[in-house]
């Protein structure tokens, strides 16, 4: 399960303070939860029982967040993403979520085995921190499938499409006021001639117009990240 921090400033703005925050579970013997890059604030469960969930930053610590492992077992997997027909040599960001049998849901995106019918039209990633990522290279039709301990999703029916891009929209929108050395997810979504939408944010190259302030980053998988090292108005 994905925990997230966010935190309050003076100036009653929030920021997302997950990656930041350092994690800590009551009862590690029931569940553990990850302050490594990329999986911050991520609980795995470790044994039947109830744990307790924090998170510190800059001095200050959360209230304390009751998690609770049940013995619930999987019973069925289902597949989304935000769009089923996507333009070639585009991304796309699939998830799998496993119903249990106390009728419980969890994310299991980076638990299952994912696979594509066709890699040669749009391949699926397995490897951390890309899971469920699909990459589109040509034309066509292909499905993808998550499995995990015996149990497969429906398959799901993706299209490729010849479509190309018209235009680019970010968000947030401006103007921006963010807290000094916190941090800032910008996406970018392109319109195409087909009037689909896609999320480019893991595709576009970023530029910030004072890098001395205000540098975001080009690099997987934080790419659409705006460090603030100066206090600064984005306009």
């Amino acid at each position: 399960m994905q925990f997230t921090a966010t935190g309050l400033y003076s100036d009653h703005s929030t920021q997302n303070l997950t990656d930041a925050a350092t994690w800590t579970s009551g009862t590690p013997s029931v569940a553990t939860i990850s302050n490594t890059a990329h999986s911050n604030g991520l609980a795995s469960a470790t044994g039947i029982g109830k744990s307790t969930i924090t998170a510190s930053f800059g001095g200050l610590t959360s209230p304390s967040v009751p998690l609770t492992v049940t013995p619930a077992t999987l019973v069925s997997i289902s597949v989304t993403a935000p769009s089923l027909s996507i333009a070639s040599g585009t991304t796309q960001q699939f998830q799998a979520t496993g119903t249990y049998s106390d009728h419980t849901t969890q994310d299991l995106t980076t638990s299952v085995t994912w696979a594509s019918e066709f890699p040669s039209i749009a391949s699926i990633s397995n490897a951390p921190p890309s899971n469920g990522l699909v990459r589109t290279a040509s034309v066509g039709t292909t499905i993808v499938t998550a499995t995990v301990g015996g149990i497969a999703s429906p398959a799901v029916l993706l299209t490729v499409t010849s479509a190309t891009l018209v235009s680019i929209a970010l968000t947030p929108g401006i103007p921006i006021s963010i807290a000094l050395n916190t941090t800032l997810q910008f996406t970018a979504t392109g319109t195409y001639s087909d009037n689909t939408t896609q999320n480019l944010t893991n595709s576009v190259i970023w530029v910030s117009t004072a890098p001395d302030f205000a540098p975001i980053s080009n690099a997987p998988p934080q790419t659409d990240l705006h460090r603030i090292g100066r206090r600064y108005r984005l306009d």
